[in-house]
């Protein structure tokens, strides 16, 4: 879930000598088949696992908050 910084442009990826990494047709059906294999992955979690996870990703919330907000234990949002 790492998030890969954009060029400049918001086009590509920047690699480490900060050059971006050029969209071509092939990367472009990788991304698609990468995000149609996590998209499916997260369709199969439960409600709860995928309420948790957008939070922690999406809102980037603090576990603390995340287990305030759905009246959970901090364990059991920390072990999904």
């Amino acid at each position: 879930w790492a998030m890969l910084p954009l060029a400049e442009d918001g086009v590509g990826t920047l690699d480490g000598a900060g050059m971006a990494d050029p969209v071509t047709p092939e990367r472009i059906v990788q991304g698609r088949q990468d995000l149609a294999v996590v998209a499916q992955a997260f369709d199969e979690l439960d409600t709860r696992s995928q309420k948790i996870l957008l939070m922690k990703r999406i809102d980037l919330l603090r576990h603390r908050d995340i287990a305030d907000r759905l009246g959970l234990s901090v364990s059991l949002v920390e072990k999904t």
